[in-house]
């Protein structure tokens, strides 16, 4: 029988080579020692592999699979005494490294170790050694969780009675229990496909949810985009209201025709009230009398009959175009604007939305050149009558989706202030 593998390993010259390289290329050679029938050779080879292992722990997985190779070789020896040398020597090292217990395991060692216990003519003692490198592996910490393959043929061995095995399945037996109580199960032929299918079955129930969220998000974006075009003010005609006392004037039904009936001024303030969007109000009348106007004011400015735009405290808050220019705060700019008659239809396009806020005359669908910029944060449109017998109209108030207004080259601005 060969030697007893000493505790303390008197470590060989070989250690002392300065070069890592070096030491693991000696193992080839080290393969070719332990087959060879020098027992004393053997014996040295061996642990001089466990003293190098040992001491390399910390080198990674596969320079310690590089060590233990030769040693599962020689396990597997039909030599008993060569299949003992390797046993003890992978003993220790499983008892004395828990890197080396993870080499071993990843190297294939429990699968290799299950046919070797199934195969017909595997001798006793290389079965038996088998069993004690598994046990020690367990016993020692090593992670258990792959050695279910382990018990189909740890369950047959467990039941042999062929006395010559009786060490052989006293072992089987004992691992058979110690893995059982750890709930170790033998892996189902189709475990990994269950588990894959399940997995691909989560994924498509993720993906689903996943689309109806999408789904959804887009209803609610579809519905947001229609709130929010239902809340814009839609382009078009907008219905209009005039609220003034009764005076010098009369009302024409269903129109809002406006007739002076005595030399009296009177200032007929439009509603709605104007702080955002984009509009034009249409009128038509002799409004360019110099006592007849049409202009745009501060929102809730009101002006007594009696009174009108063009004195204070009124004429701060207003403009009005008129005598060919614009009027505001008792300034008189002329602006180039062409003079308006009886027949002309004339309006104000008020832009809300642009900075600073603006009021440009059209006459007859022409822009004039003379423009109001700088306009409170909220007004109304209004026209002014006095001349007797002579009718106004209002005849429409549209929301626009985009000014009118062009760049033209005699432009003149006026600004509110």
């Amino acid at each position: 029988m060969t030697k007893k593998l000493t505790e303390t390993v008197l470590h060989s010259d070989l250690l002392d080579e300065p070069n890592e390289n070096a030491k693991l290329d000696k193992i080839p050679f080290f393969v070719n020692d332990i087959l060879s029938q020098n027992y004393e050779i053997q014996y040295q080879i061996t642990e001089r592999l466990v003293a190098m292992a040992l001491r390399d722990q910390d080198c990674g997985l596969s320079v310690s699979q590089l060590y233990i190779s030769p040693l599962i070789i020689m396990l597997k020896s039909k030599d008993e005494d060569h299949s003992q040398t390797a046993c003890e020597a992978l003993s220790k090292l499983i008892r004395k490294s828990p890197n080396i217990q993870k080499a071993l395991l990843k190297s294939g060692f429990i699968q290799m170790t299950t046919f070797a216990l199934m195969e017909e003519g595997v001798p006793n003692h290389v079965q038996s050694n088998i069993l004690v490198v598994i046990l020690d592996l367990i016993t020692s910490g090593a992670d258990i969780h792959d050695m279910g393959v382990l018990l189909p043929v740890l369950d047959k061995l467990a039941k042999e009675e062929d006395s010559q095995k009786q060490e052989i399945t006293m072992k089987a037996q004992i691992i058979q229990t110690i893995l059982t109580s750890k709930s170790v199960t033998v892996p189902s032929p189709s475990s990994e496909i269950q588990e894959l299918k399940k997995k691909n079955e989560e994924s498509l129930k993720q993906i689903e949810e996943q689309k109806r969220l999408n789904d959804e998000s887009k209803k609610k974006i579809i519905d947001l985009k229609r709130q929010i075009e239902e809340a814009k003010p839609k382009s078009g005609d907008v219905a209009i209201s005039i609220n003034v006392p009764t005076g010098s004037y009369t009302k024409k039904d269903g129109e809002f025709t406006y007739t002076s009936t005595g030399a009296q001024f009177k200032v007929f303030p439009i509603e709605p009230v104007i702080n955002e969007g984009i509009y034009k109000c249409e009128f038509k009348g002799n409004l360019g009398t110099g006592n007849d106007w049409i202009g745009v004011m501060k929102s809730g400015l009101v002006v007594p009959f009696g009174q009108h735009t063009n004195t204070q405290p009124y004429a701060k808050d207003s403009i009005f175009f008129y005598a060919g220019g614009v009027q505001q705060n008792l300034r008189n700019t002329p602006a180039g604007n062409q003079t308006i008659t009886i027949n002309d239809i004339v309006a104000i396009e008020v832009n809300m939305n642009t900075t600073p806020r603006t009021a440009y005359l059209f006459i007859n669908n022409v822009q004039q050149p003379g423009y109001i910029s700088g306009l409170p944060e909220s007004v109304q449109y209004y026209f002014q009558l006095y001349t007797m017998g002579q009718p106004a109209t209002v005849l429409s108030l549209k929301r626009l989706s985009a000014p009118t207004v062009t760049n033209i080259i005699n432009a003149k601005e006026v600004k509110w202030e």
